[in-house]
């Protein structure tokens, strides 16, 4: 078990997970976060490692003592992950056959994957080495699909597996214990003493079929086979097998190329790529996605000159995105004039259109159920926007919630992508004025697309907005937004994210609207004579959205907002305003104070869940005597302050319940 990050070796079995590929120093065991760390007693896997077969791309021992294999038939395939010529695919008349390999102990230990094809009827052999009347020294999978250690003449069997799986098994025998064990995917199945047991004898294996005559064929893959000269650990065992069953993100192997097809001809992009599976593609054209097209290969069936241009595919999977490099086609078309093609080369970027010198984007953020959620904000704002600009402005809509979704720090990560790849586009179009508006992780969008341009084109004004900006975990990315931009702004809230979003950028013009919800809560804080508004994550998109859409001078956050952008006419009016600490407070009664301290809930974002959280809060409440209620996440928000948090949720203030 864990306990305060320490693995203690004398447990037997615990249920571990790791929270996500991005907090990988923090690991649930039993549903408690601790920090995983060096186990107190090192493990050596290649101690007393004999012959290693990871099969990548032939059959060498990679152990170091050249036991190399010979392969008989079988053929190179595709492993657990996806990877191609990463593990060997075995038939009714193939197997590989390795040197004789000299055990000087009493104990052995042997480790291996496989998938088999299915339970025909037959037994199936991973890997065996005969020893004559003295029997031999294998593991095969029975009819009923149990597992079979056979030592000498003595067997144990223990575990079921199934067809079209792959599974990690290990046969390991103790001579000083007497005892052979099976493992299953790292848990121990079943155990006995086998007396009378010799395995310090030269050994010639054949992987995949019976060592002595030519029956019991493996029909599947094998992959991944380790032999020992010890007995290892149950703990070496739950190591080894969670160490080769890791998650792999996305990896392109093979990009796709370049393309010219004449008019009316088809044109196909390929590629291939390695990682857990499943893997999802979408192909894009010109950095937007083509609906359907999530195949491997992408085909443009009777291309003409508008289907010139960029090419390329995001790969996903549950543990990361990788995207291809760019491909380009040029479709060759007849002239008017009746010429012969001449070959139409796609510009960096489409030319303006002409008189249109200014951009404003808006874009979602994170976007959890992979593009179901409701993102019409984005479409209402643009409208909103384009009922108010003059003609020389360009309004667009960037909506990418297909790629989306995952845990919140995987979104800011494609959003970032998004942004690297849209953002030199942009650049080569040479607008005058860019103004980007992003929400929660499209925030990282909206940085992105800011550096690109400013590093390309210099001239070019550059105008971020934030709203509630998810700025990652440990705030990695707090000061990094608005660097690039000439001027930036952000409009935050007090809401259940916590530290996950940020109000306190260190690059922008920071303002908090809590008070400005009409559907925010109130709390009392310290000695009842302080008020803390707590609204939600979306409210400042409906305040963006009411400064664009205000006619009211007297509005509180009239001169905010869209008031401060160019196209709102206050570009000029930010020049005082500050830039960096903590934010202006808009609206709230005298009493109104901020959130004197929200980083706690940013430990949503390495692994403590929202129940624990709450439970948590809430006992510190009734212990205290405050009972439970909804303000639990309230105590976490402030956990960390020297004085207890004493709230009370209401809908009005202290000054206005008098």
């Amino acid at each position: 078990m864990v306990r305060s990050g320490i693995w203690d070796n004398n447990a037997h079995l615990c249920r571990v997970a790791f929270r996500s590929c991005y907090a990988p120093d923090f690991v649930y065991i039993d549903g408690i976060v601790g920090f995983r760390v060096a186990l107190s007693t090192e493990l050596t896997l290649a101690d007393g490692l004999v012959a290693y077969y990871p099969f990548n791309g032939n059959a060498n021992d990679e152990s170091g003592n050249a036991h190399n294999g010979t392969v008989v038939e079988a053929t190179l395939t595709t492993d657990r992950f996806g990877s191609t010529n990463a593990a060997y695919e075995f038939n009714n008349n193939s197997y590989i056959l390795t040197p004789t390999i000299t055990n000087p102990n009493s104990s052995m230990s042997i480790t291996a994957w496989f998938n088999l094809v299915a339970l025909d009827g037959e037994i199936r052999q991973v890997i065996e080495a005969h020893f004559g009347i003295d029997g031999e020294n294998s593991i095969e999978i029975l009819t009923s699909g149990e597992i079979q250690y056979i030592l000498n003449t003595s067997s144990v069997i223990g575990g079921s597996v199934s067809s079209g799986e792959w599974h990690q098994v290990a046969g390991v025998y103790d001579g000083a214990l007497s005892r052979a064990s099976v493992y299953l995917d790292g848990i121990v199945v079943t155990q006995k003493v086998l007396s009378g047991v010799t395995l310090a004898r030269p050994q010639d294996f054949v992987i995949g079929r019976d060592a002595e005559q030519d029956i019991q064929y493996f029909r599947g893959k094998i992959d991944e086979i380790r032999i020992y000269s010890r007995a290892l650990s149950s703990t070496e065992i739950m190591q080894l097998y969670g160490d080769q069953a890791k998650p792999l993100a996305p990896q392109i192997t093979n990009q796709p190329t370049n393309q010219t097809a004449n008019a009316g001809a088809s044109a196909t992009f390929s590629v291939t790529a390695a990682g857990n599976i499943p893997l999802t593609y979408q192909w894009r054209f010109n950095h937007r996605n083509i609906a359907g097209a999530t195949n491997v290969t992408l085909i443009v069936p009777k291309a003409s000159a508008s289907d010139s241009g960029t090419y390329s595919v995001i790969v996903t999977n549950a543990y990361g995105v990788a995207v291809s490099a760019n491909a380009y086609l040029a479709v060759l078309t007849d002239g008017a004039n009746g010429n012969q093609p001449v070959q139409i080369i796609p510009g960096a970027a489409p030319a303006t259109v002409p008189g249109v010198s200014n951009l404003v984007i808006v874009t979602h953020g994170y976007a959890w159920d992979f593009g179901l959620a409701d993102e019409s904000w984005v479409y209402d704002m643009c409208a909103a926007i384009s009922n108010r600009v003059p003609s020389s402005y360009a309004v667009m809509p960037y909506i990418w919630n297909n790629t989306a979704g995952g845990t919140p720090a995987l979104a800011l990560k494609v959003a970032q992508i998004e942004g690297n790849l849209l953002g030199p586009v942009l650049a080569r179009m040479n607008w005058q004025y860019v103004h980007l508006i992003g929400h929660s992780a499209g925030s990282g969008f909206v940085n992105a697309v800011a550096d690109q341009i400013k590093l390309i084109s210099t001239g070019t004004v550059v105008h971020c907005t934030f709203l509630d900006p998810y700025t990652g975990p440990f705030h990695g990315m707090q000061n990094r937004y608005g660097v690039s931009a000439d001027w930036s702004d952000c409009y935050a809230t007090e809401d259940w994210t916590g530290a996950g979003t940020d109000g306190q950028l260190g690059n922008a013009f920071n303002v908090d609207v809590s008070w400005l919800d009409p559907n925010r809560a109130v709390a009392f804080y310290g000695a009842w004579d302080q008020d803390i508004a707590l609204s939600s994550h979306g409210w400042p998109v409906g305040f963006y959205m009411q400064s664009i859409t205000n006619s009211d001078p007297n509005w509180v956050g009239a001169n905010y907002g869209y008031a401060l952008s160019a196209e709102g006419g206050g570009w000029g009016n930010h020049g005082t305003l500050p830039v960096g600490g903590l934010p202006l407070m808009l609206g709230g009664p005298p009493t109104a104070v901020q959130n004197p301290n929200p980083g706690v809930a940013g430990l949503l974002e390495i692994g403590l869940t929202v129940g624990s959280a709450v439970i948590t809060a809430g006992s510190f409440l009734w212990d205290h005597g405050f009972g439970l209620n909804t303000l639990g996440l309230l105590d976490i928000q402030s956990a960390q302050c020297k004085r207890p948090v004493n709230p009370v949720v209401a809908r009005r203030t202290r000054a206005e319940r008098r």
